[in-house]
């Protein structure tokens, strides 16, 4: 029973998220340390678990029957990704409220443990997703607002920030307290199983804690590089059929390896030619813009593969 528990890569993943909790309680990572931490997280799985798409898509194809063209898979995606480019910079305060949109509903749908048909299910998840981004990006303002004030061309200055920014905090915590009371009730009363829910409040309760106490990029790097990343990764791997021992994971990264290598070399020139002498907070703010580009056509093919899946179409 307790193997079989331990043996879920929620949970081995919430034991690896303590193990680094520790880590930096004991040693005090220092800002240099905390940056490398990060890079190594976007790069070794960050970018890479939306490297997939082409496979996903493919695959999706095959198993519901219908025609997939390599030519418009390719164009369809380049051209999603270079219009979210012209939004960024030349509305860029739009482009950051898009973006925060997208991945409240991409994160919510990849912690969302409840998927079931119909609009609540979306509603919740993405209500969840946008309280917990607001929340990530609010309670270290020390280190988000000059980040988000170059993400934003001056627009919303720093200022800004850190004057609204206890109140976005202040919002986010409370909405996403009134989710962990009202959720389990709804889903319980929809006869979910109580260790589903627990499951989730563990989770939800945890990652506040994690990433309040923790460092920004620390913290961040392992929510989004681990957390979020591999929980998507075997998500990915169920769609295309491969084990899961070293060797299936290992065909996995294998798979995504050519197209993070062009995803990486972009995020690269985007940052070596606008980023100003390569000081963190404007190398930062390109990598998210980078990462911000690749996400629209990534969650316009995962969205696909996680109803897929989740909603159990998938035997």
């Amino acid at each position: 029973m307790i193997l079989t528990w331990l043996q879920q890569l929620r949970i081995q993943l919430l034991l690896a998220a303590l193990l680094v909790a520790v880590w930096v309680l004991v040693v005090e990572p220092t800002p240099a340390t905390q940056w490398i931490f990060f890079l190594i997280m976007i790069i070794a799985t960050g970018v890479p678990h939306g490297s997939l798409d082409f496979y996903v898509e493919q695959s999706q194809a095959a198993l519901t029957q219908n025609k997939f063209s390599i030519l418009r898979f390719f164009l369809r995606y380049l051209l999603n990704m270079f219009v979210y480019a012209v939004i960024w910079f030349w509305m860029p305060s739009i482009a950051l409220l898009i973006f925060i949109f997208l991945t409240a509903y991409h994160f919510g749908q990849i912690d969302w443990p409840f998927h079931r048909p119909g609009w609540m299910n979306p509603f919740l998840f993405s209500l969840y997703g946008l309280f917990f981004i607001v929340f990530i990006i609010t309670i270290q303002l020390q280190e988000t607002a000059p980040v988000l004030e170059m993400l934003t061309k001056d627009t919303l200055p720093a200022g800004y920030w850190q004057q609204n920014g206890p109140f976005y905090a202040t919002i986010s915590l409370i909405g996403l307290s009134v989710l962990v009371v009202l959720v389990p009730v709804y889903q319980y009363s929809r006869g979910v199983a109580t260790t589903q829910i627990a499951g989730w409040l563990l989770q939800t309760i945890f990652w506040c804690i994690f990433l309040y106490k923790m460092p920004l990029y620390i913290g961040f790097a392992f929510y989004f590089g681990c957390w979020h990343s591999l929980l998507s990764f075997n998500l990915i791997r169920q769609q295309l059929n491969l084990s899961s021992t070293a060797a299936g994971w290992g065909e996995l990264m294998r798979k995504a390896l050519p197209f993070s290598l062009a995803a990486l070399i972009g995020i690269a020139v985007l940052v070596y030619f606008f980023a100003e002498n390569w000081q963190m907070n404007t190398s930062m703010g390109y990598i998210f813009m980078g990462i911000a580009i690749l996400t629209l056509p990534h969650l316009q093919v995962f969205s696909g593969l996680v109803n897929y899946i989740a909603l159990g179409r998938k035997k």
